[in-house]
């Protein structure tokens, strides 16, 4: 079980007072199964304030000689305030040893390269098949 929540002022604040009464709070909270060298990643991105917002992305960043993953990126429209948005990505651990590794969750405004929230998921290491 996993659980980030990242507390920042608005760009447009100046002074330190008005930024601690008016914060972003964003949240992500993760699980992860596995089963062999596939694992189940069910993550929920939430949204804490009191105003929604819109055209978010979700990436996701790791090594990829270790896992390989299906979908690099997702959409979220809108996330409405005190919603979830769930999210369950799959993932192969591609390595011949079943390396252990960490997985990174960025969500971001389109267009922007500063992520909103982020949270690294330590995956463990991977069951290796039977010969």
């Amino acid at each position: 079980f996993f659980f980030l929540m990242i507390r920042r002022p608005p760009r447009s604040t100046q002074s330190r007072s008005s930024a601690a009464s008016d914060v972003y709070k964003r949240q992500v909270v993760s699980t992860q199964s596995t089963w062999g060298p596939n694992f189940k990643i069910k993550f929920q991105v939430e949204n804490l304030t009191q105003s929604p917002m819109l055209n978010l992305g979700v990436t996701y960043d790791y090594d990829f000689s270790v896992f390989k993953m299906r979908k690099l990126c997702h959409s979220i429209p809108c996330l409405i305030p005190k919603i979830g948005y769930p999210f369950e990505i799959e993932l192969m651990n591609i390595d011949p040893n079943g390396t252990a590794d960490v997985i990174k969750i960025y969500v971001s405004e389109k267009n922007k390269v500063t992520p909103l929230i982020c949270a690294q998921i330590n995956m463990p290491m991977s069951e290796l098949p039977l010969d």
